[in-house]
């Protein structure tokens, strides 16, 4: 059972979405935008028990406790990472810093981060266009 769940998205040489987004095991979310997001400051909702037993079930059976990210040296530059937190309950931290400009970047991994924002409810804070807004 994890503690919370934080994701942060880093900046790039361009317009990459710049927030950062925490999820504790109470179901409370709180979103922090920075800049080329939909949402700037900070905002707070809530998920339910259910997304937070998704949550759980995801991070487990993927085996982020345990997961390896070691990317070969091989990489372009100015890209974003995606930055994955998890405190389990037990006190054990574990993070892990997905730089998107590795060539053999792990696909899993981003299906993971994607999964967790997804069950979390992001997107509407960081696309206009999943929202109704956009051009």
């Amino acid at each position: 059972m994890f503690d919370y769940i934080k994701i942060e998205r880093t900046m790039c040489y361009g317009p990459c979405p710049v927030y950062s987004v925490t999820v504790d095991k109470n179901g409370n979310v709180n979103y922090y935008g920075e800049i080329f997001v939909y949402k700037t400051g900070e905002y707070k909702w809530k998920i339910s028990k259910k997304k937070v037993e998704q949550l759980n079930k995801l991070i487990n059976d993927f085996g982020f406790s345990s997961f390896e990210y070691n990317p070969d040296d091989k990489f372009a530059t100015d890209q974003p990472s995606c930055i994955t937190t998890v405190i389990y309950i037990n006190g054990k931290k574990k993070e892990i810093d997905h730089y998107y400009g590795h060539f053999l970047i792990d696909d899993s991994l981003t299906k993971l981060e994607n999964k967790i924002e997804r069950i979390i409810g992001t997107k509407k804070y960081v696309n206009q266009k999943l929202n109704g807004n956009g051009a």
